[in-house]
Formats: structure tokens, C-alpha cells, sequence
């Protein structure tokens, strides 16, 4: 078995390639839009250079370049010996236009040195649309091809087909770069890097191309058209490749030295185009090949896609390149404008298709691409951009109005009226043009939204559950041309078959209620897609050692649709393949949910009565449990502190409901001492209700059970909650014990508020003992701390239902409004009026704003015995 790089690893590869076509694009697209739009800061040289040795080839402006003759021998460039291009051209990114340059240069076996005047680029600029239509069509296609192929790759590390995407890719976008151009304007080692890349990336991708036509889309199909060309005619483009890079490291180092094999490179360069139209070729006979022998539906969509797509994108350039080296030697430009530029513009079709066809697992069919291409074009863009160049053009025309003189004023005013109320109708021109064109170009998709969206107003008066589903599915069947449909109703705690049409056979289908269909769909909320061909797709994964699995099968659906009313899944609709072979677009799935949505209220409504009649009767029960379970809440709390030496201390608890998840709790143990605890369940009404009696009947028996320590009471009554309550519910608790004798008060904190403790002097401070909440995880720890209470001091402990109490303005009462309540009450007050004067001040902090958490506060004041 061979070994296979890590995913890391393939990620890391991809960033390299990634970074280095990045840097090349990069460097070409700044050398680009320099030239664009600063043509007059590049220098360069009065004449042109032999390609092969650095010698003066022909002199464009003998003036500039006094004492040259043409065959004379650049030797040296500002002192600086030439041995290749990068020698010649680099020292001029120094340099602007109008300054000098010293060169020695040699002539029949003698050496001079001249002074060169440079020329700005813009001094031999062609036609200015040429160059920025050539320029911006290049620039968005190499980018394009080279983001999508790194994206591809990024999403599917492991497809071969997306390696050999990206080096497909960034061929094709260096095929429409200029290597040679890029790198001689920098040094050598830069220069070099340059030409490499990009003479590999450009010279290979027909190769690429080839193989890509052979392994697409499956690799391991033995369906492929002439696959031993596959070697045969990649192995020549290696050796060209090889010549040319040898080549371009020749005249980045020694131009003289490689003269040689870079003569060898110009010569193979029409070798190479002639050739590279046989892997090309031989990328589009599979596509056609393999469309006629393809079973998979999704499979042969690709393929027609991407057939389609690479045809169009490149035939058009493929004719006028070869139409090029024929008559106009290789420079299409030459043509006319209108014969070039649709060819170009089409070739940043290829990337995007390409990139499509892997991605993409559903592909949608070439007529559908077409249609909502064609519809997004006309029926958005295009028209809103009409509308604008109509009022554009209203603006102008009343701007010139108001220029005339010769014209009347009350004309000229009756002119300008007409031109605004023109632009203003000019959205009711353009809505009835949208509609027209949906009617005339889109009328298959037109009809489905009218005849789906009609359907509501025809079940409204049918009667019966039968009728009902007939008219739907075989409004569904018309509109979408779907084989197979079958509608699964609730009842018994599963779906049963109630209607099935287009079947060879009676179909009786049953999915449980709590099947893993069923909880799949409840869970998503919205229509599946079930795709049998795909090992990856939900339905192999979860259902396949499920009843369910079968049951789908049988019914061959492609698409499962919830029938939900008020979040109540009452039905599905299982719908099988559409006539066509598409796969479900985002605009059929979205009509069919309305189709379900309407039906499920038809459904609804016919039960309405009995569901009215049954809720009432539930509410009233419900209302008597809970005001039962208020009752015995309330019973839970404790009523009367017992009476403690030297404590004066007392606890009030207020649900925001009926019932809450607060809790306090005071107790005396054989030994005379106090247990105080102050806890906050998570949630409210009746859940958190049921957990605070947990926690109170299990803290309670703990430490009645002999445990001492409150650290290690804390610890197993979290054991216990963890065990016997769900992952999303917890409580947080604060667990205090007085000693009278000494005053000494003990306490652990289980992710509770810190308490505040009020000094006698006036000082006040938080007990922050800390510990995570109970029941988070099955083992935690819990420190303890301690503290005197000298007569005087207060300890009030409290949930955060007192310092997050809101007012109407979504402002806490906080912590430090909580300090200035103690600190004005509890020096004067015994502990039920201060408790009671704390509550009144959140309630006037709140004002009208409703209680939105449990309150509790439990307060123990020190005084003398």
C-alpha cells in the first residue's frame, strides 16, 4: 500500500503552491496595472535586444542612443557586468524615463561606453481599450482560476481530481501570463524563480488538462477513452517543459552560454501549441465519451456541464489562436475588436466550471445553469442597470432643458414634469419587462410557481383528508414532472402511507414516529435531499441499519418533505426522481415547503375542533398540577428560623413563575450548629422546580449522614446531581455552617454569587471562594474558606435574580447598588426588615419592568448574645 501525506500535510503543501502562484500573480498583476496606469514612471531602453545574446537588435530612436550601432555588444550596464537579461533590464527599475544610463558595449573587438537616454513606457503603448480590456480580462481569470483551484483543494485535501484541478488551473492562468516579461525586470535569483514556475505551470497544462479528462469524475472507472495516450502524450510536453526551463535559467545566468537551448525553447514553441491540442482534444472526446456511458444521473449532469462549459469557454479561443498563427503570427489583437473579445471574455467561464463540477456534489443540468444564468442576468441585474441609464439619462435631458433659452418657461417646466414622472413610471416599466421575460424565456419555472401557489386557494375548500392529498400530489406531479409521490400521515406513533401515486404497485410505507427518518427531519426542520449514490449522505450513514432504510427505498424517494404546522411534524412527503433526471433546485424545495406548509393547515383545520377542545382540557389540568407543585414548594422552604445565640437571621424566596429553581435552606445539627444554603437551579418553572427539591433532599441527607467537611459535601452532592440529571441542566449553590460558640463561619461555593459581608465599621466585602456548578461534570473539587461574624456584621447571600433584576431600560441592579442597599439597612435594621428593605429597593430599581429570574435572598446579622 502506498503511503498517503497526512491531511496536514496536503494543507501544507497546498499553502506553498499556494503562495508561490500567489507571488507570481501577484508581481504580474502589479507589473500590469503599472503599465496601465503609470506608463510614464517605467523606464525603458531607446532600442530593442537580440533575445539570444545581449546585442543591439534595432536602434527606435537613434538620438537618444548617440555613438550605437546596431550588432554592437552590451558588455556592462552602470558598471555592472551583462550576462543575462535580468543584468540588462533590472538596473532600469532604478531609473526613470528621461535619465541616463551608462553602458559599455563592444565593436569589433573594442570597448566604449555611452550614455543612453531612457524612454517611458508609454512612448510605445497600443491601443488604450485593447490594453485595459486585455488587461482586466487576464488579471480576472488568473486570479479566478487560481482561487478556485486553491479552494477546491482547501475543501477536498484528499480528491486526486482536486490536485489535479489545481495544477490544471494554475497552468491555464500562467498560460495567459507573461513569464518572460515579469522576470527580466528583476534580479537573477527572482528572475529565475519566475521563469520556473511559470514556464512549468504553462508548458504542462494540456497535460494536466488530459488527465483530468481521463479520471473525471471517477478515477477508478475503467471508462475512459484512449487512456494509453495518456503517457505518450504527456511525456513530450515534460521534455519541452524541460527545455524551456533550462532555458529560462540559461538567459537569467548566461545568455551566450545557453543560447543553444534557449534557440532550442523559440523553436519548440509552435511544436508545443500543435501538440497541445492532442491532449485537449483528447480532455474533450472522454467528456463526450464518457456522457453516453455514464449511469450515475448526478455523474452524467457533470459531465454534460462540464463539456458544455469547456466548449464554450475554449473552442472560441482555441479557432482564433490558431486563425492567429496563421495569419497574423500569433497576435489575435490584430483582428478586430468584435471578433476577439467575446472569445476572451468567455475563457473565465472554464476555471468557474471546472471548479463547479468538483465541488458541487448535485449538479444541476446545463439547461437549468443556462436558464438561471440567463434569468439572473436579464431579470436582475440587467434590468436594474436599465433602469438606471433611464434616469441617468432623464437627469441629462433635464439638465439641458433648463440650459435652452429660447425655450418658454412654462414649457420648459411641463419638460422637466414629464421627464420625473416618466423616471418614476419607470419601475412599473421595468416589473412588467421582468415579467415578461420570466413568461417568455422561464415559462417551465413560471408555471410551477403559479400552479403550486394557486394550490392554496383550491384545498381551502376541499373536504376530506383523501381529496386533500390527491389535489396536492397530482398538482406536484404536473408541476415538477415528478414520477413519484407518496404522503405519510401521523398516527399510532408512526407515518402510514395515506396516498401514493405513480407506483407500479400499492405502496404501505410505515416510518415510527421516533424512527430515525422521522427524528432526522424533526431535527432539520426542512426538506432532505436522499441521495442513494452518494456513501457519504445521511441516509447510508443514519439509516442504514434502520427499518427506514428500506421503507425509502420502496418508495424510491429523492426528496423528504416535513409536513409541520405549529412545529408539529403531522406528515411527510416522500417525492421520487423528476422525469428530467435534475436534482431538486433551492427554488423547488422552496415552493414544495409551501405546497407542505398549506397542507398541513388544510390538515390542521379539519382537526382544529378536537384540538381546541383537548388543549383546554389540558391547560385547566396543567394550571391545577402547577399550582399543586407551588404548594409543595413552598412546603420545601423553610418557615421559622429556629432560634441561634448571637444570630438574627432570615431567608424569602420569590419564583418568577409559579414555581422556580431557587432555594434556600437553614438547619440546626446535633451540635447546635447552622447550615445555611442559597442555591440557583438553571431554568425555570416546573424542570428546575423538580431539580431544587434534588438538591435540597440530597444536601440535606449528606450532611444529617455525617459528613463534617463542606468541601467534600459539595463534592458528592455534585456526584449525585451529575448522575441523576440531563448535561444541560445544573445548579449553582452557596453552602454556609455558623458556629455559634465562635462565631466562625465556614462556607464552599459551587459557581454561585459571591456573598457580600457587611462589617460592623462600615467595610464590606465578597466571600470569593470559587468552584465550578453542580452537575457540569462527575468530578470536581471545592475549596472551603471561613470567617467571623463579630456582633454587628451582616452576611447576606443572595441569587442573581437580585443583581441582575433588569428595570425598563435593561439596567442591572448590580452588585454595587446591592452594597449601598446593605450598607444604608443593615447597621439599623433586624434581618427581616433589612431582607425586606433589599427587596424593595431591586423592586423600585425595576419599576414596571416584569421579573425575569427567581429572587432569594437569606441574610444573618451577628449580635450580642
Amino acid at each position: 500500500m502506498k503511503p498517503r501525506l497526512a491531511p496536514r500535510g496536503r494543507l501544507a503543501v497546498l499553502a506553498i503552491v499556494f503562495a508561490c502562484a500567489a507571488w507570481f500573480h501577484s508581481l504580474h498583476t502589479w507589473d500590469i496595472l503599472e503599465a496601465l496606469f503609470r506608463p510614464e514612471t517605467i523606464a525603458r531602453w531607446p532600442f530593442e535586444i537580440d533575445r539570444l545574446q545581449p546585442r543591439l537588435e534595432r536602434i527606435a530612436q537613434p538620438d537618444l542612443a548617440p555613438g550605437l550601432s546596431t550588432g554592437d555588444l552590451i558588455r556592462r550596464v552602470e558598471g555592472g557586468e551583462v550576462r543575462g537579461l535580468p543584468d540588462l533590464y533590472h538596473p532600469l527599475t532604478k531609473k526613470r524615463p528621461g535619465q541616463q544610463v551608462r553602458i559599455t558595449v563592444e565593436r569589433d573587438g573594442s570597448t566604449f561606453d555611452r550614455q543612453v537616454t531612457l524612454v517611458p513606457e508609454g512612448a510605445r503603448a497600443a491601443n488604450r481599450f485593447t490594453q485595459i480590456l486585455l488587461a482586466g480580462v487576464f488579471l480576472l481569470t488568473t486570479w479566478l482560476s487560481v482561487l478556485l483551484g486553491a479552494f477546491v483543494v482547501f475543501r477536498r485535501p484528499g480528491d486526486r481530481l482536486a490536485w489535479l484541478l489545481l495544477a490544471l488551473l494554475l497552468g491555464f492562468a500562467q498560460a495567459l501570463s507573461s513569464a518572460e516579461a515579469l522576470a527580466q525586470y528583476h534580479s537573477r535569483l527572482p528572475a529565475m524563480a519566475i521563469l520556473v514556475f511559470g514556464r512549468l505551470a504553462g508548458t504542462l497544462w494540456p497535460a494536466w488538462m488530459l488527465w483530468f479528462g481521463l479520471d473525471f469524475p471517477d478515477p477508478h472507472s475503467r471508462r475512459k477513452f484512449l487512456p494509453y495516450l495518456r503517457w505518450p502524450l504527456t511525456i513530450p510536453l515534460i521534455l519541452i517543459a524541460a527545455v524551456r526551463v533550462l532555458a529560462g535559467i540559461g538567459v537569467c545566468f548566461d545568455l551566450s552560454a545557453s543560447a543553444p537551448v534557449v534557440r532550442l525553447a523559440t523553436d519548440l514553441a509552435p511544436v508545443w501549441f500543435w501538440l497541445s491540442l492532442l491532449p485537449i482534444g483528447l480532455f474533450f472526446a472522454n467528456l463526450g465519451y464518457k456522457v453516453g456511458l455514464e449511469r450515475a444521473p448526478d455523474a452524467r449532469r457533470k459531465l454534460r456541464l462540464l463539456l458544455w462549459g469547456a466548449s464554450a469557454s475554449l473552442t472560441p479561443m482555441f479557432l482564433l489562436l490558431i486563425a492567429a498563427f496563421t495569419w497574423k503570427r500569433g497576435d489575435f489583437t490584430q483582428f478586430a475588436s468584435w471578433i476577439w473579445i467575446p472569445p476572451l471574455v468567455l475563457l473565465m467561464l472554464f476555471p468557474a466550471t471546472l471548479a463547479y463540477v468538483i465541488v458541487v456534489w448535485r449538479a444541476l443540468d446545463v439547461g437549468v445553469v443556462v436558464r438561471q444564468g440567463l434569468q439572473y442576468a436579464l431579470a436582475t441585474k440587467g434590468l436594474a442597470l436599465l433602469r438606471l441609464a433611464l434616469i441617468a439619462a432623464a437627469i441629462l435631458l433635464a439638465l439641458d432643458l433648463g440650459k435652452m433659452s429660447g425655450m418658454h418657461a412654462v414649457n420648459r417646466w411641463i419638460a422637466i414634469c414629464g421627464l420625473v414622472t416618466a423616471v418614476l413610471l419607470s419601475r412599473f416599466g421595468v416589473a412588467w419587462l421582468k415579467d415578461w421575460t420570466d413568461r417568455r424565456f422561464f415559462r417551465e419555472r413560471v408555471n410551477a410557481e403559479h400552479v403550486l401557489s394557486d394550490l392554496g386557494d383550491e384545498i381551502r375548500n376541499v373536504a376530506g383528508v383523501e381529496p386533500l392529498l390527491k389535489t396536492v400530489a397530482q398538482r406536484v406531479c404536473d408541476s415538477l414532472h415528478v414520477a413519484k409521490v407518496a404522503v405519510l400521515l401521523s398516527n399510532d406513533g408512526a407515518f402510514h402511507t395515506e396516498f401514493a401515486a405513480g407506483y407500479p404497485a400499492v405502496v404501505d410505507a410505515r416510518l415510527p414516529a421516533n424512527g430515525a427518518a422521522a427524528v432526522r427531519v424533526q431535527a432539520a426542520g426542512q426538506a432532505l435531499r436522499v441521495y442513494w449514490d452518494d456513501p457519504e449522505s445521511w441516509v447510508h450513514k443514519d439509516l442504514r441499519a434502520s427499518p427506514d432504510y428500506e421503507q425509502l427505498q420502496a418508495l424510491d424517494c429523492q426528496l423528504l418533505l416535513p409536513v409541520r404546522a405549529r412545529s408539529e411534524l403531522l406528515g411527510l412527503i416522500s417525492l421520487g426522481p423528476k422525469l428530467s433526471e435534475e436534482a431538486y433546485s433551492t427554488s423547488d424545495i422552496r415552493l414544495l415547503q409551501s405546497v407542505a406548509t398549506q397542507t398541513a393547515f388544510a390538515l390542521e383545520n379539519s382537526r382544529l375542533a378536537l384540538a381546541v377542545a383537548q388543549e383546554t382540557a389540558q391547560r385547566e389540568r396543567f394550571a391545577r398540577e402547577l399550582e399543586i407543585a407551588k404548594e409543595v414548594q413552598e412546603q420545601l422552604l423553610p418557615k421559622k428560623p429556629a432560634p441561634v445565640p448571637g444570630l438574627d437571621y432570615a431567608g424569602v424566596c420569590q419564583p418568577a413563575q409559579s414555581v422556580g429553581g431557587d432555594y434556600f435552606d437553614y438547619f440546626l445539627d446535633d451540635s447546635g450548629a447552622l447550615y445555611f444554603a442559597v442555591g440557583d437551579v438553571a431554568g425555570k418553572g416546573i424542570p428546575a422546580a423538580l431539580l431544587m427539591a434534588s438538591v435540597q433532599s440530597s444536601l440535606r441527607g449528606l450532611l444529617h449522614g455525617g459528613v463534617q467537611d463542606l468541601g467534600e459535601a459539595m463534592k458528592r452532592l455534585n456526584r449525585l446531581i451529575h448522575m441523576a440529571t440531563p448535561k444541560n441542566r445544573f445548579a449553582t449553590l452557596f453552602l454556609g455552617r455558623y458556629t455559634r460558640e465562635t462565631r466562625r463561619v465556614e462556607y464552599a461555593c459551587a459557581g454561585h454569587n459571591p456573598p457580600l459581608l457587611h462589617r460592623a465599621d462600615g467595610e464590606a466585602e465578597w466571600l470569593t471562594v470559587r468552584g465550578p456548578a453542580l452537575g457540569m461534570t462527575p468530578r470536581s473539587s471545592y475549596a472551603t474558606g471561613e470567617t467571623v461574624l463579630q456582633p454587628g456584621d451582616v452576611l447576606a447571600v443572595y441569587s442573581d435574580g437580585i443583581s441582575e433584576a433588569m428595570n425598563p431600560g435593561n439596567e442591572e441592579f448590580g452588585e454595587p447598588r446591592l452594597a449601598a442597599a446593605a450598607a444604608h439597612a443593615f447597621p439599623l435594621l433586624p434581618a427581616q426588615e433589612a431582607l425586606q428593605t433589599i427587596l424593595a429597593e431591586v423592586r423600585r430599581h425595576t419599576a414596571s419592568a416584569p421579573q425575569h429570574d427567581d429572587m432569594t435572598l437569606l441574610i444573618l446579622r451577628a449580635v450580642s448574645r
